[in-house]
């Protein structure tokens, strides 16, 4: 189940209920903050290893032949990057989702909206009084808390759903969501029951 966690494989009812197990297991958290940990240590190895010079050898392989000028390379890499933010700036964002549904949305409940999806995975107080909710979408993965009237996004990440046969690498996209929920949550994860009255 820890894998599952840290590979970004548990959604909805499983993964709020694993989060509620985190914070009230201290021994699971401290078996999960060691697979961090461990794969912390791959990753600086990792970024030791690509650090080390090519020897002149290997180098003398890969370097550009005389008639391609660096000035060349440069041009076409930043005609292509102009292309690229133009056309995402001129397409408009179709798939805007209307938070306020989150005001009426229990954990667990899924509305799909054509390509895009609203899913609510838990409730819980900030340290600061607010009501908040974590919740994904096909483009993002957030915690939003209650200011006033409207929603506010307090932390945002990118993701997307992977095909069912995908990789995932451990610690993914989540691992920045857990780091806020741990840091910001009073108490534990609102009970269905309690959430029912907040959101009546």
């Amino acid at each position: 189940m820890l894998s599952a966690f840290e590979d970004g494989e548990l959604e909805g009812e499983q993964l709020s209920e694993f989060r509620h197990r985190l914070l009230q297991e201290p021994e699971l958290r401290r078996e999960l903050d060691a697979i961090r940990s461990t794969d912390e240590r791959l990753r600086d190895y990792a970024s030791w290893i690509d650090a080390t010079p090519v020897p002149e050898q290997i180098a003398g392989l890969v370097r550009f032949p005389p008639g391609r000028s660096a000035a060349k390379l440069f041009a076409a890499a930043a005609a292509v990057f102009v292309l690229t933010i133009g056309t995402y700036l001129i397409i408009p964002n179709e798939l805007d989702i209307d938070y306020s549904l989150l005001t009426f949305m229990e954990s667990g409940q899924r509305i799909d909206f054509g390509e895009d999806y609203l899913e609510v995975v838990a409730s819980f107080q900030q340290l600061d009084g607010r009501y908040c909710r974590e919740l994904i979408t096909r483009d993002s993965h957030q915690i939003v808390c209650l200011t006033g009237e409207s929603w506010q996004s307090m932390i945002e990440v990118s993701r997307l759903d992977p095909p069912a046969d995908a990789y995932q690498p451990a610690g993914g996209y989540v691992a920045p969501i857990d780091r806020y929920v741990r840091d910001h949550i009073s108490g534990t994860v609102i009970e269905a029951a309690e959430e029912k009255q907040l959101i009546e």
